[in-house]
Formats: structure tokens, C-alpha cells, sequence
């Protein structure tokens, strides 16, 4: 399998339509949950890999590991790029030379991560560091405005009243999307993963880093931007947006955390065979 095409078949759209909406990193609870959930669809040789690399139970090891490179970016600054792709808004599409100059990207760092975790060669204290940044970096690029260069800072300059809060719009979709779904992580995997069909996971498996970040910046333009177009503005230029943006948004924040798990898995399938 090369990085650009993880190799399950591609089902024809209709086959999820009873799922499907436009397919957004998230709060710790997020990546918790995709970590636990990606857990249920390992392969038996995969999961056996990832308790001895991590230690442990293999669902809860990687959500204690899902936050780990986002708790060491103070200490080690020059994996802050690995976290984005940008990918020009206008655009929409990927360009390696011009949105992640030396590998200095999500998709960049993650092929990376795929190989080094696939090579048994290598030392399992940098196998399992590669594991750590592929469990943490598949969720970032679930997460729209992490995958789009908007000149908006990936959102961070639209300023936003929500609710009775003064915040922004990147800190919206990376914090509140998935608190408002109410439950601890093994609640809301419980929930999503019972949703999830064998050929949701066929289709959403399919593609590639570069077509998964893709639709993510797709998502960024269509489904968050474009939205706002009309919102209420207030006299010192912040937009005013209802809590029921929420509300509104949590189909959409569903499949994508349910998306995240289902193509973690099959990255990891695919390199610990």
C-alpha cells in the first residue's frame, strides 16, 4: 500500500447514505474517543503490537496515549507544525511542496509514523512514539480547520460571542463539538460504534491521508465558513453565534469522530501486520 492510498475497496456512495453527512483536533475527551473506539476494529496481529508497544489493555492504552503529542509540543516546538495542513481554503486541494515544506505536516509526519511503526527494526521506544503521534495526528486532521490555511489563523481571528462566552471559532470546534455530546469517552464510543455498519467502514477506509485531509479542508470551506456567511455581527465586529450551533453540528461531529476511529484502525492494520 502506498501513503497516498490505503487499500480497501472504494463502495459507491449510496452504500452509506443512511450515515452519511459532509464529512471536523478536539478536546482530550475526542481523541479518547476516537482512540477507543479505532480499539474494536484492530486485527488480532495489530492490537497484539499495540498492547506490547503501549502496555496494557490496547483500548485504554491508546487513550492515554491520544493526548501525549499534544502534551509534549511545549517541551519538543518543532513538532507544532505536525499538528496542520495547509491546505489553501480557496483551493481545497493538497500540493506536498507548498502546504508541508519537508514533511512538516500532519500527512507529512503520519507517513512517516507508518513507516517507522511498520519497521520491526527499529527500537519499540521509537516505534511506540510513532504510535503515539499516529493516534493523536489521525484526530487532528478529522478536525476541519486544522487542514485549511483560511488566513484566519485556522479560525483563531474569527471572534466569536457563544453563548455567554467570548471565544473563537477554532476553539468552538476543537473544545465545545464534543462536550456538548454529553457522556464520558466509553458512553459516546457505545453510542457511535453502534452506528457504525461494516460498509461505513469499508467507505470510510478507503482513500488516503492526502484525500482524507482534503475532505477535511473541503469540510473547513463548505460546512464552517461558508455557514457563517450572514451571521449576526456584533459593534465590535465578533460574530454572535447561537448554542445551538452545537446542536446543529453534532451529526456532522459524529461521523467524523466515528471516521477518525475507522481510518486509525486500518492505518494501524495496515503497518502492524
Amino acid at each position: 500500500m502506498s501513503i497516498r492510498r490505503l487499500c480497501i475497496p472504494v463502495l459507491a456512495a449510496a452504500a452509506v447514505a443512511a450515515f452519511s453527512v459532509p464529512a471536523a483536533a478536539w478536546s482530550p475527551e475526542g481523541h479518547q474517543v476516537i482512540a477507543r473506539m479505532a480499539a474494536l476494529y484492530l486485527t488480532k496481529n495489530a492490537k497484539t503490537q499495540v498492547e506490547e508497544l503501549l502496555g496494557g489493555d490496547a483500548a485504554a492504552a491508546m487513550s492515554k496515549a491520544s493526548t501525549w503529542a499534544d502534551e509534549i509540543e511545549a517541551k519538543r516546538p518543532e513538532t507544532k507544525s505536525w499538528h496542520y495542513v495547509n491546505i489553501p481554503l480557496a483551493e481545497g486541494k493538497y500540493n506536498a511542496e507548498r502546504d508541508c515544506p519537508d514533511g512538516n505536516c500532519a500527512i507529512g509526519r503520519m507517513a512517516a509514523d507508518m513507516k517507522i511503526l511498520a519497521d520491526k527494526t527499529q527500537p519499540a521506544e521509537k516505534r511506540a512514539e510513532a504510535l503515539k503521534f499516529l493516534i493523536n495526528l489521525m484526530g487532528e486532521i478529522h478536525q476541519p480547520l486544522r487542514c485549511v490555511d483560511d488566513g484566519l489563523d485556522h479560525g483563531r481571528d474569527v471572534k466569536v460571542q457563544f453563548g455567554d462566552r467570548r471565544t473563537n471559532l477554532f476553539d468552538i470546534w476543537e473544545t465545545d463539538m464534543v462536550k456538548s455530546m454529553q457522556g464520558t469517552p466509553d458512553q459516546l464510543v457505545s453510542r457511535l460504534s453502534t452506528k457504525i455498519k461494516p460498509e461505513h467502514r469499508k467507505f470510510w477506509a478507503s482513500g488516503s491521508l492526502v484525500t482524507w485531509c482534503e475532505a477535511s479542508a473541503g469540510h473547513a470551506k463548505v460546512n464552517i465558513h461558508s455557514d457563517l456567511y450572514g451571521a449576526a455581527k456584533l459593534s465590535n465586529g465578533e460574530l454572535l453565534l447561537s448554542v445551538e450551533y452545537t446542536d446543529v453540528k453534532r451529526r456532522l461531529v459524529s461521523e467524523l469522530l466515528s471516521q477518525a476511529a475507522v481510518r486509525l484502525a486500518a492505518a494501524l492494520n495496515f503497518s502492524l501486520k
